[in-house]
């Protein structure tokens, strides 16, 4: 059987519901927390205090160290080096068996040397009577003159008085013109990288170089960088010829030269002459080192003796 709702009691349940929901919330945001109050006060406070405090750390620092350091390193290491380190690098100097040890060689020469060009038929019909420096020195070859005249249109002659000059300083950078030679002779010098000579009473130094060949489209030009104890007694003449013409140096140039330096007026020695004459050869190209001894007193007298050589002659 079914019974009617008194209406009143419906009511009041709706209204208690009501107002139980209405409480709950406002118990929920009573008791809640206050999320956004947060970025509000983090970047007032910190940037304010931190960077008054942290400055101070440098000031310290670089009043010391600097004032002490720089003041001893520079004065000490440029001033020394550029006066005794040439533009190349020097080589030790070593002695060699059968050479006096007034005469030291570069120890970078091989044991062997194989030059291409050779003299006496060989290769080229160039001729010298010691076959032993024929790679090098042979005739006809390039020689130089006291005037442009005397070369008379021979593209293997130089002015002398052109490509003449004297260490007159203790150093000097000489060029060895691609294609072509450099003679120096003198009491003493040192040729970087190639000889060392100390000077000897009443005797003389040739030194003929063979300059690197001429091959190239860019520089082939060497330097050679030479030092003596003995400014204004070394005399370098250069010899820049045309590639087809700097096959050999003269065999009769180069043996007038050493009279000249055994005989009168020797500036070297004096009036008197010297009384023994070194002969140096080298060839850039291919590591050749030679040493003869000469004391002739005239071009018909061929008083040379090989003292050493790395050259090996072709079959």
């Amino acid at each position: 059987m079914f019974t009617k709702e008194n209406p009143n009691r419906v009511f009041n349940m709706i209204v208690t519901a009501v107002l139980v929901v209405i409480l709950v919330m406002l118990v929920k945001l009573t008791f809640m927390p206050t999320v956004p109050t947060v970025p509000t006060t983090v970047p007032t406070t910190v940037p304010t205090t931190v960077p008054t405090t942290v400055p101070t750390v440098p000031t310290t620092v670089p009043t010391t160290v600097p004032t002490t350091v720089p003041k001893t390193v520079p004065t000490t290491v440029p001033t020394t080096v550029p006066t005794t380190v040439p533009a190349t690098v020097t080589a030790n100097f070593v002695s060699v068996d059968g050479v006096p040890d007034f005469i030291q060689l570069s120890d970078h020469f091989p044991a062997r040397a194989y030059p291409v060009r050779w003299g006496n038929g060989i290769v080229q019909d160039n001729v010298n009577p010691f076959n032993a420096m024929a790679s090098v020195v042979a005739e006809p070859g390039v020689l130089s003159a006291d005037n442009a005249y005397e070369c008379d249109g021979n593209t293997s002659c130089v002015w002398s008085a052109a490509n003449l000059e004297r260490v007159d300083t203790g150093e000097s950078y000489i060029l060895c013109p691609a294609g072509g030679y450099v003679k120096i002779t003198g009491p003493s010098y040192v040729i970087d990288g190639l000889v060392s000579t100390e000077a000897q009473e009443m005797t003389n130094h040739t030194t003929v170089v063979r300059c690197s060949y001429d091959e190239t489209d860019g520089d082939d030009n060497d330097v050679l960088h030479i030092t003596t104890t003995h400014p204004g007694r070394v005399q370098v003449i250069t010899y820049p010829v045309p590639a087809s013409a700097g096959g050999f140096f003269s065999w009769e140039h180069l043996l007038e030269d050493l009279v000249n330096g055994q005989t009168d007026g020797n500036n070297n020695c004096g009036s008197q002459g010297c009384d023994e004459s070194y002969l140096e050869i080298f060839d850039l190209n291919h590591d050749l080192a030679q040493v003869w001894t000469f004391d002739g007193t005239s071009t018909d007298d061929y008083s040379l003796e090989l003292l050493a050589s790395n050259a090996v002659q072709p079959e």
